[in-house]
Formats: structure tokens, C-alpha cells, sequence
């Protein structure tokens, strides 16, 4: 009697069930690290940008008041699928070094 070669069709089900429970693990994770290597991005970039200019860009007029803390803000806001990122949508610098939202930081 010749045995029988291949998958049967419980066997492919199997599979591919097992393919989409991982599959239906990892992909939010994935997309969650994707959203804090963006986040980690742009907490960088006030440091990326003095390091590479040797200060901020400043004018007399830039403090108003001449209050240091008046100096200036940077401001980055989420775009895109990071617009779904909670509570960190938008990550403020100033010039004292106030980081906000601190959580996000």
C-alpha cells in the first residue's frame, strides 16, 4: 500500500492559524516600538541641533521681558500614525529646560 505524500488540509489550517496568532502578537508590538523610536527621535533633536550648530538661534527681541524662560520653545508635534500615540502628541523644550510632557521624555 503507497502511503500518501503531502499536507492535508487540517494540517495547512493548523498552520496557518498558528501563523496568524503570531502574527496577531507581534504586529501591535511592532508598531508600538515604531512609535517610540519616533518619540525618542524627536525628544533628540533640540540636543541634535545644538551639538551640531553650537547654540540656539537667538535675537535681543527672542526674551520677552528679558525672562530667560521666555527665550524660546521648541515645539514638536506628532504627524501620521504617530498622531495615535497617547498622551505624547506634543513634546515641548524651552529654554530653561523644562521638558513637557515629562512622561513622554
Amino acid at each position: 500500500m503507497k502511503r500518501a505524500t503531502g499536507f492535508s488540509l487540517i494540517e495547512l489550517m493548523i498552520v496557518v492559524i498558528i501563523i496568524g496568532v503570531l502574527l496577531a502578537i507581534s504586529v501591535p508590538a511592532y508598531q508600538a516600538y515604531v512609535m517610540r523610536s519616533h518619540r525618542t527621535d524627536a525628544t533628540q533633536q533640540p540636543a541634535r541641533y545644538r551639538s551640531t550648530e553650537g547654540y540656539y538661534t537667538l535675537g535681543a527681541a527672542a526674551c520677552a521681558g528679558g525672562v530667560i524662560a521666555n527665550c524660546y520653545t521648541i515645539t514638536a508635534t506628532a504627524v501620521g500614525s504617530q498622531a495615535n500615540d497617547t498622551g505624547c502628541t506634543s513634546l515641548t523644550y524651552n529654554s530653561v529646560g523644562t521638558k513637557t510632557p515629562a512622561a513622554c521624555w
